[in-house]
């Protein structure tokens, strides 16, 4: 950016609760044996920092939902902000030149050469439990209502129980509990694991005290 100071940003965002259970289930596929405690907090800070680094640019920028690809009209609102034409070979998913087909992990079928709603679903809903589901609620209700994502509103009973459900390993932090009974595990890796366990309560934990002093999600649509 240095070098282009005046370049504009396009920050693409997605349900979060949707991203967080595909990006750690598909890092799982790459490496089986992996405990995964660096990359679950690294990719769920990441997740709910959202467009938090670029708040610390210049530059101008826009979130756009990966939901909404699909839609002409955001196509177009876009190629307006680029101060370019639209085309409508932008309804072609390319990778390449070449019609982009998904990845090896990708678990739907994919349809036509456009955009594909249906590459985006993998049944988060069913698959996270309902305890993570209402912490990830709680602590990002302000941007699933920016975005326009499904989203409960918070309770007075909410505000006390949370701080409890922080502290519990969530579903996919779980199994590095149950490996303290196993001899066989290696104690360095469940260590790291353990550290960054803590460090996601930590992050939690500060996430929760921003919400009680009144901070709210800050970002561009």
């Amino acid at each position: 950016l240095n070098d282009f100071p005046n370049s504009k940003i396009i920050s693409m965002t997605r349900d979060p609760r949707a991203n967080y259970y595909s990006g750690v289930t598909h890092h799982k596929k790459y490496d089986i044996k992996s405990m995964d405690g660096p990359h679950h907090y690294f990719y769920i800070k990441r997740i709910i920092d959202d467009i938090a680094p670029l708040l610390k640019l210049n530059n101008e920028y826009v979130s756009i939902r990966l939901e909404d690809l699909g839609d002409i009209e955001i196509l177009k609102q876009i190629s307006s902000w680029l101060n370019i034409d639209y085309d409508k070979s932008m309804l072609k998913s390319t990778w390449a030149g070449l019609i982009w087909n998904a990845d090896r992990l990708t678990l739907n079928e994919r349809t036509g050469t456009g955009f594909c709603v249906n590459l985006l679903n993998n049944y988060w809903e069913n698959n996270l439990s309902i305890k993570d589901k209402y912490t990830l609620n709680f602590l990002m209700m302000d941007r699933l209502k920016h975005y326009k994502y499904s989203y409960s509103q918070r309770s007075y009973v909410s505000y006390f129980i949370i701080p409890f459900l922080i502290i519990l390993p969530m579903g996919f932090e779980k199994p590095w509990f149950i490996f303290f009974k196993n001899k066989n595990t290696d104690k360095v890796i469940l260590i790291k694991n353990i550290y960054y366990y803590f460090k996601r309560c930590k992050y939690f934990y500060k996430l929760y005290c921003d919400i009680i002093i009144g901070k709210k999600f800050t970002g561009k649509l």
